[in-house]
């Protein structure tokens, strides 16, 4: 039997790894390298599956522990791993199924929320680095616009590169604004009505005080991807009216 539920869960992380998709180029360009590291890079294409190939092999894992108990904590781990893709509901069971106190369960969502985290804060500092780069060649290709030195083609391939790194931070900061709202929801619905003990008012504290952390990350992230669209709107509309940009840095 557990030969049969290693051979199925091999199957199924061969199966996903051969669905899972990898970042491709838009309009013939790729993306930024340092933006799509698979440290930090939770785009909707490509996050999920990974997620589920790395709980998959660790669930294989699982399957070789002789102790069912000990198997069971192994898997559930292996699962939580992947609550940043799961619905608030299949969170909160997962949770409670596997931590039976409050206090227990907030240190929970908080581990999960910090992980998530990071992916966010690593994300946004690779984004201010990208974004810094290519202003500057914007300030500069504008000058050449300007002084008629650039050719069209030149234009397009700056507009390209944009996309493609504006594609990447679209669908990271739509993953992590899911998550924003995601983990209030959870951190509510384990709350609840209930009186809490004065360490589960401090877990609590700190809780909000990683959520708070998030949505600031995010925030910052909008910001940049606010101002990549800005300098590709700008190229765009120099290429479609081949005129001087006038637009201000």
């Amino acid at each position: 039997m557990k030969k049969i539920a290693l051979v199925s869960a091999l199957i199924v992380t061969m199966a996903l790894s051969g669905c899972n998709s990898t970042t491709g180029g838009v309009g013939g360009a790729d993306p930024d390298a340092r933006l799509i590291s698979k440290d930090f890079n939770v785009e909707k294409s490509s996050y999920v599956t990974s997620c589920l190939v790395g709980a998959g092999v660790v669930g294989v894992g699982c399957m070789l522990i002789a102790s069912s108990s000990q198997r069971a904590v192994c898997i559930a781990a292996a699962a939580a791993g992947c609550m940043a893709s799961m619905g608030v509901n299949a969170i909160l069971d997962n949770i409670r199924q596997n931590y039976h106190t409050k206090e227990a369960q907030l240190d929970a969502l908080m581990d999960q929320l910090e992980v998530n985290r990071q992916k966010a804060v690593q994300m946004n500092a690779a984004a201010h680095r990208v974004y810094q780069d290519d202003h500057a060649k914007f300030l500069q290709m504008k000058k050449d616009i300007n002084a008629n030195k650039v050719s069209a083609e030149q234009v397009k391939k700056s507009i390209a590169q944009y996309n493609a790194n504006i594609k990447v931070l679209q669908e990271n900061l739509e993953v992590h604004e899911e998550n924003v709202n995601k983990y209030k929801e959870v951190r509510d619905g384990l709350v609840g009505k209930e009186m809490l003990t004065a360490q589960e008012k401090k877990k609590l504290k700190e809780l909000d005080r990683q959520i708070a952390s998030l949505e600031k990350t995010v925030d910052d992230l909008r910001s940049v991807y606010s101002s990549n669209v800005d300098d590709r709107n700008v190229l765009n509309l120099a290429l479609e009216k081949g005129v001087e940009i006038n637009a201000q840095a």
